[in-house]
């Protein structure tokens, strides 16, 4: 990999990328959720063609082909108390990399990710501000992550909290966690039900909205929805997951309690767990994950690279159709008769090799020299 980058070419053809970004690394979450409310004003902030965003609850990441003057969007990130950070070039493609391989997440090799990418672009594409660089970028992206998780086992193991609450529960119920009841109906709710959905007699999913329960419930056919004024019974576990309310529990019978909300809205006592008690599940499933570091690492080098490559190839493709269609135009100028077809049988001559060896360099060569080297070799070597 050191040799794929540290000897490329100044007009490598990543060099006009940029980065924008900021991350759970620098900034608080409050200053990154503040940032996607902002999004669509950040778009209209570059008015350059090539601009593509991937905002969720852990980043904001603007990716630009070509453009230098980032100002409006570092003030952006500013604004909200979120702190900037500006790559260019190998280093921008190498981080979305990383983050598409699910190395710079708060949970190693969470899925979530590769899904985020492709919105993100697909976003951009619509709004016609995807050039060749970023559409050949992150679909490379998108690329390694799948090999990634399809190559090496960083994805094992469950990771994040809704396993971790789910595990903890087996634990302690059984494997059979019989009659659960889960509050809420966003995104951690609905993972803890896919993770349950046959690990339990019955599944009652309780919202303030019957639709919202009933929509999550949906995937689950153990499950029944209801609102939480229904709230009644006795429940081996019970799954909290809400936000910005209490739910009155004072009808409910719970052998085990696990609370996800944040902040947490029930009281910490025997039989109730928080956040913090399921650090050790996740820690386990983590360490796991992490001795899958360095083959992740292997494979985004390897794909850093034959980004590189492609890159070339696309250049040298539309440098190729335009010396065609130049002898084309040269080939229009002569009447047709014999002169013409030895014209025609010489330029063939003249130009099929040479575009055999561009094709060739554009695909071998790691520098310029390379490149010339390679073009030389093969188009000088019937001489």
């Amino acid at each position: 990999m050191e040799a794929g980058l540290n000897g490329m070419i100044a007009d490598n053809p990543l060099n006009t990328l940029v980065a924008v970004y900021t991350s759970h690394k620098e900034s608080s979450l409050d200053a990154i959720g503040r940032l996607g409310e902002l999004k669509e004003k950040a778009y209209g902030l570059i008015d350059a063609q090539g601009i593509v965003i991937l905002s969720t609850c852990n980043r904001f990441e603007a990716y630009l082909d070509n453009h230098r003057d980032v100002a409006p969007l570092v003030e952006l990130i500013e604004s909200t108390g979120g702190e900037p950070r500006i790559i260019t070039g190998p280093e921008a493609a190498l981080r979305l990399f990383r983050i598409a391989a699910g190395l710079e997440s708060q949970i190693i090799g969470e899925h979530e990710i590769l899904g985020q990418i492709r919105r993100a672009l697909n976003e951009a594409r619509s709004q016609g501000r995807v050039t060749r660089l970023l559409d050949t970028v992150f679909r490379s992206a998108i690329m390694v992550g799948r090999r990634v998780r399809n190559e090496t086992g960083i994805g094992e193991g469950g990771a994040g909290y809704p396993y971790a609450a789910v595990r903890l529960a087996k634990t302690l119920s059984g494997e059979d966690l019989g009659r659960v009841l889960i509050i809420g109906s966003g995104k951690v709710s609905q993972r803890i039900l896919y993770l349950i959905c046959d690990e339990a007699s019955e599944i009652v999913v309780a919202s303030r909205s019957l639709s919202r329960a009933e929509k999550v419930s949906s995937h689950c056919r153990n499950a029944k929805p209801i609102e939480l004024d229904e709230l009644v019974g006795a429940y081996n576990v019970v799954f909290i997951a809400v936000t910005g309310y209490r739910p009155d529990l004072t009808r409910i019978k719970a052998v085990t309690i696990i609370d996800l909300s944040i902040p947490p809205v029930t009281v910490k006592a025997s039989g109730v767990y928080h956040l913090e008690d399921l650090r050790d599940v996740l820690q386990e499933s983590i360490r796991y994950r992490a001795k899958w570091i360095p083959a992740a690492e292997k494979i985004i080098g390897e794909e850093l690279e034959n980004l590189v490559h492609k890159l070339i190839e696309a250049q040298v493709s539309t440098a190729a159709k335009t010396i065609l269609e130049y002898g084309e135009r040269l080939l229009d100028q002569f009447p047709v008769n014999g002169d013409r077809r030895i014209l025609e049988r010489y330029m063939r001559s003249l130009l099929h090799p040479l575009l055999v060896s561009l094709r060739r360099a554009s695909r071998e060569a790691s520098s310029f020299d390379d490149f010339v080297k390679i073009l030389v070799e093969e188009y000088g070597g019937g001489t």
